[in-house]
């Protein structure tokens, strides 16, 4: 297997790039990583903004996986790197048509989330589907080592903000967990969702926090009439956009999640942020 990661020095494709067994490992992006430069791994510096150069680089590979994207859009916007990349990577894929195989990470709740980066998501999801040999993995909240959720929920147990809307299962996986999983169904075509069985909402798990850290728990509220004023109480004292303040009450847990499958007994989010803020 000679494989591509797009975006592949981020939090999730690093992981990925330092795991994958292949012939030949190279990840392309805007930045270099400094942990796979020092593996040997090969970088190929460039923006998927690029899509005529992206569509050259996809030649030279027989397993693409695509996790190029953003989620604020302050220097990128989610239509240029996430559709129009994996345009541009379907357009060399069906142009060469020599079976290569592309994996795409999508979110669990493109279904029926309402932002702007859900709907790019959704209409990402359908281009991807147009390769023959494709795989979309939708994927909750990943955690680890510089993750996004983590960051989220410190950034709101020491933000002094008294009460939080009730939350639904956040169904958190290990990063180690998805590596793991993510190997095992490469070779699976369609869609996957990947999410545990953990049911631990945003409110629960600033209070874990809040608890490792000695402070008082925040109340959690569960009115609709009362939630918009408590997210703009929540907007005004966190660097956290409200889009993503919505998507994080949000009901993150499929039934049919294939994590089981590959990991018997994933790692337990709560067990991480005792021990991370211990």
């Amino acid at each position: 297997m000679k494989a591509l990661l797009i975006g592949g020095s981020g939090f999730i494709g690093s992981r990925l790039t330092e795991s994958l067994e292949a012939e030949k490992i190279s990840y392309f992006s805007r930045n270099r990583s400094d942990v796979l430069s020092s593996k040997g791994i090969d970088y190929i510096q460039g923006d998927v903004a690029e899509t005529e150069r992206l569509k050259e680089v996809v030649k030279d590979y027989d397993t693409i996986l695509y996790l190029a994207g953003v989620f604020e859009e302050k220097e990128q916007k989610h239509e240029i790197v996430t559709l129009q990349g994996i345009k541009a990577v379907v357009d060399s894929i069906r142009k060469q048509d020599t079976g290569q195989k592309l994996i795409f990470f999508s979110a669990i709740n493109t279904d029926y989330g309402a932002s702007e980066f859900f709907r790019i998501r959704r209409i990402t999801e359908d281009n991807v589907s147009l390769a023959k040999d494709s795989l979309t993995i939708k994927l909750s909240n990943i955690f680890g080592d510089g993750d996004r959720i983590t960051r989220d929920v410190e950034a709101l147990a020491k933000s002094g903000i008294r009460k939080m809307p009730l939350g639904k299962s956040l169904a958190p996986v290990s990063v180690n967990n998805l590596v793991t999983a993510v190997k095992a169904f490469m070779q699976y075509k369609g869609t996957i969702y990947m999410c545990s069985k953990e049911d631990i909402s945003i409110d629960q798990a600033v209070n874990v926090v809040r608890k490792q850290l000695k402070l008082s728990p925040i109340k959690t509220i569960d009115n609709k009439k009362k939630n918009p004023k408590i997210i703009n109480k929540m907007i005004e004292r966190v660097n956290i956009p409200s889009w993503r303040i919505a998507d994080l009450v949000l009901n993150f847990y499929r039934e049919n999640t294939s994590l089981y499958r590959a990991v018997k007994e994933p790692e337990r989010y709560e067990d991480y942020l005792k021990a991370r803020f211990h």
